[in-house]
């Protein structure tokens, strides 16, 4: 890899720089992208992303994602930049990076539908923190490619859904590798 595709590589490390979310991307001076190159290079990110959503509806077996397709998927830069997103469901356009950008600035789990609770849509009758169940901050589960099999089975066991969130995790994960040949593939193009 050389060029841009390999400096956005380099600097995507173990550490997101969380100042830099809001900035714009730092450009080399005099450089130039055509209106063609850069449409090309947008639809193949989009359509990286959509591939994503595609393998995911694939490979889980609930009944909301098998077949309502209620889910997304999008592509970042290191920094938590949008670069793309899926278009299935139009309320998620954009609520991903809006979610990706409050856990790296404040890292604090948003509120969300209480999967397996009494009362759908609902946040169960929990009035403190403690009943909510175990908190975690953000953790990578897969780390040069490797997963953390400890880690993703006390993710995974410390829900009621186990079976149902173990799949969709693992259709995610499965997911990445295959966006990320996409977008290389593109970018060797």
């Amino acid at each position: 890899m050389d060029g841009p595709v390999r400096s956005l590589h380099e600097r995507c490390d173990d550490k997101v720089n969380v100042n830099s979310i809001n900035s714009l991307p730092k450009v080399p001076a005099g450089f130039k992208v055509d209106q063609i190159t850069l449409e090309i290079v947008k639809f193949g990110l989009v359509m990286a992303a959509e591939q994503v959503n595609v393998r995911i509806i694939r490979s889980v077996m609930t009944i909301v994602i098998k077949e309502m397709e209620d889910c997304s998927a999008a592509a970042f830069d290191c920094d938590g930049r949008l670069l793309s997103d899926s278009a299935s469901v139009p309320a998620h356009l954009n609520a991903i990076a809006l979610c990706l950008r409050t856990i790296m600035e404040h890292h604090l789990p948003l509120r969300h539908i209480d999967m397996g609770s009494t009362w759908m849509s609902r946040h169960g009758w929990g009035v403190e923190t403690g009943q909510e169940g175990i908190r975690f901050p953000p953790v990578k589960i897969v780390r040069e490619g490797v997963v953390h099999e400890q880690l993703l089975s006390v993710l995974v066991n410390t829900t009621r859904v186990n079976k149902s969130l173990g799949d969709h995790l693992r259709a995610h994960i499965s997911s990445i590798p295959l966006a990320k040949a996409d977008i290389q593939k593109m970018f060797e193009r």
